[in-house]
């Protein structure tokens, strides 16, 4: 059961402004030096008469929105005698300075309003501007204030000081602005709302309540939407309200109140089953999913706005779908999440929405739109790579894996990698690709787990390549120079450090392989640029390169070739400036296939680094130093490829 009073309904309650008649003219009343503008900024107190937690606010009891002008009150006399109108008024002014003075903000309001249908004067108004301020009732006073200044019989000398108030009573409305008719609409919605309440309907008064605070900010509507959301057995969507209304009052003892029935229901809400249907039911599925996002129960989440959705269709449960699938890393689902939210033209959040989506799309998916298709295909090829698995065919599972995260990336398949990859003997790249899973999986439930599983794995990986090495240095000493350059490359493939590569390269230079020779330094310096010995291996290179003399050798080129790669070259330039970043890189590659000139490479890598596909554009600069060690910009690559490196925190590239 939901906890709740017994207390019974209190008549709803409230003050808000109604038009006054403007149809005659305004008279000034000497109002006794009464603070028309002196009220306290942050008035406390408690209003007299407040219900228990769980029920209507008594701000809306008997006399809200009063009695048309010129009825109710007190008459001053007997029935048909006849009644000064100023006189009254200023009783009424009195009245109401005493109940100012006194935080009655209720009574204050109910007799400068009064006062004003006896006697419209424009001080009368100023003052319940301020006791409309100092409630709360923010939307209305900022409406006073505007009717106070377009009095033509208005003091002049205090337009400044009633533009100040009003100011500061507009600020707290979050720039939004009301008017008179807002305040009757809320009026007929607040009236509409407790018939509804009255009648038991308690979907149609928590609608009637929701839409009185979009015409005016009432605190007294929050307090009534939990009240009925209460009613429909949404706690946790009443305990919000609650909170927002403990906010909004400016009565410290009914905040206290509210804040204590927030916490009831909380505690009570987290874990009961949600029942409630139409709008109650879905701001409870939306509060529901808010407080697992915020958990980082992310799958849990998205399973909340999707039932929030199917039981109260909003485009609000779409964009927290998407937020969820992003946060638990399920990046191509988030990408078609956005894609449904802004398939609605009129999408009230699209501008952050797109935001999210390319950064998405960017940081995740390589520059490419996510779709459905491939959603399903990576599904598939995950069940394949299951099926791989059991037959013992850990490579092919691998692959399998790799396929599906390239069409929907998953840490999970980042973390079966791994285990495909410890099967097939592997320790070090299986470390390398549970790293991969804990950076993709922030707070992930097995980390620590994992974290062991890591240090065991670098630990086995350090063992087999130190014994591969001493092998390598035994063939060397030996002058087994090509069984020794075989070994320090498996140890290399067991423990990726640069230190191999130099070995194995100079095994192959003592053993007279230049061009190996050539390819193992160029990649020791690719792996470690800033090695302290990097100049004396470039030296190294230049002298194999000039007694093979294969830096004259310089590919010949045909006329039809050569004219094949200007076209393609300028089909890519053509795409770079338009912002096709993977039409640009398809077509430097195909003018490096006809010409292979470096720089065709690095424009290759260039547009591949601005499409978001980080590991090609890794691949492609690493190719274009291959290709031109000695270029004038390599340092600059370098130091590229190492910043990219960072962003998909794999280290080194390795050489396949």
């Amino acid at each position: 059961m939901i906890p709740t009073t017994t207390s019974p309904i209190a008549t709803p309650v409230m003050n808000p402004v109604v038009p006054a008649d403007t149809s005659h003219d305004a008279v000034p009343v000497h109002d006794s030096g009464a603070p028309a503008m002196s009220g306290p900024e942050k008035p406390g107190g408690a209003l007299a008469n407040l219900p228990p937690s769980h029920d209507l606010h008594s701000q809306v009891q008997g006399a809200a929105y009063s009695a048309p002008h010129g009825a109710g009150g007190p008459t001053g006399g007997a029935q048909g005698s006849p009644v000064d109108p100023r006189k009254a008024a200023q009783a009424l002014m009195n009245q109401g300075n005493k109940a100012l003075a006194a935080h009655d903000y209720k009574g204050a309001i109910a007799a400068y309003r009064e006062a004003y249908d006896r006697f419209p004067s424009p001080r009368i108004l100023m003052n319940l501007g301020s006791a409309l301020r100092d409630a709360g009732q923010f939307a209305e006073a900022v409406v006073v204030y505007e009717k106070y200044l377009g009095d033509p019989s208005h003091d002049p000398s205090r337009d400044g000081e009633v533009r100040t108030a009003m100011e500061s009573a507009r600020a707290q409305l979050g720039g939004k602005t009301y008017t008179a008719d807002d305040i009757a609409q809320s009026k007929e919605l607040m009236t509409r709302g407790l018939e509804a309440v009255k009648a038991g309907r308690y979907d149609d008064a928590l609608q009637a309540f929701r839409d009185a605070h979009q015409h005016n900010p009432l605190p007294e509507f929050l307090h009534n939407q939990a009240h009925c959301l209460e009613k429909l057995g949404a706690p946790l969507s009443a305990a919000r309200m609650y909170r927002e209304f403990a906010e909004a009052t400016p009565n410290k003892g009914e905040a206290s109140q509210a804040r204590a029935s927030a916490a009831l229901l909380s505690a009570h809400g987290s874990s009961a089953p949600i029942t409630a249907t139409g709008l109650a039911g879905g701001m409870e599925w939306m509060q529901r999913g808010n407080q697992l996002l915020h958990a980082h129960k992310y799958d849990e989440a998205v399973a909340a706005f999707q039932e929030g959705f199917r039981t109260y269709p909003d485009s609000k449960f779409i964009l927290n779908e998407a937020a969820a699938l992003n946060d638990g890393g399920r990046y191509a689902e988030a990408d078609l999440a956005y894609q449904r939210y802004l398939s609605d033209p009129n999408a009230p959040r699209a501008d952050e929405a797109r935001e999210a989506q390319q950064r998405v799309r960017t940081d995740h998916l390589g520059g490419r739109e996510a779709t459905i298709t491939g959603v399903v295909e990576s599904e598939r090829l995950m069940k394949e790579a299951g099926t791989l698995y059991k037959d013992g065919k850990y490579s092919e599972a691998f692959d399998a894996l790799e396929r599906a995260h390239a069409l929907n990336p998953l840490a999970k398949q980042v973390q079966s990698q791994a285990v495909c990859l410890v099967q097939m003997g592997k320790p070090e790249l299986a470390a390398q690709f549970y790293e991969r899973y804990l950076m993709e999986t922030p707070g992930a439930p097995d980390a620590d787990i994992v974290k062991r599983k890591i240090a065991n794995l670098h630990g086995e990986a350090m063992q087999l390549a130190s014994n591969a090495f001493e092998r390598g240095q035994a063939a060397f000493n030996a002058g087994n120079f090509r069984e020794s350059a075989s070994a320090f490359l498996e140890a290399y493939s067991h423990k990726p450090m640069p230190q191999f590569l130099f070995n194995a390269a100079a095994a192959y230079h003592k053993g007279g392989d230049n061009a190996k020779a050539i390819e193992y330094y160029q990649r020791y310096l690719n792996a470690d640029p800033k090695a302290p010995d990097a100049d004396r291996v470039r030296k190294a290179i230049d002298k194999l390169h000039e007694k093979s003399g294969t830096q004259l050798i310089k590919p010949e080129v045909s006329p039809d070739e050569r004219k094949a790669a200007q076209k393609a070259f300028d089909q890519g330039q053509l795409a770079y400036s338009e912002g096709r970043w993977t039409d640009a890189s398809k077509a430097f590659a195909e003018a490096y296939k006809h010409m292979p000139e470096p720089n065709f490479k690095y424009n290759v890598a260039a547009s591949l680094d601005r499409a978001g596909d980080t590991r090609g554009a890794v691949r492609a600069y690493q190719e274009y130093l291959n290709a031109a060690p000695n270029a004038g910009d390599a340092d600059k690559v370098r130091a590229r490829i190492e910043k990219l490196l960072d962003r998909v925190g794999e280290g080194l590239m390795k050489p396949q």
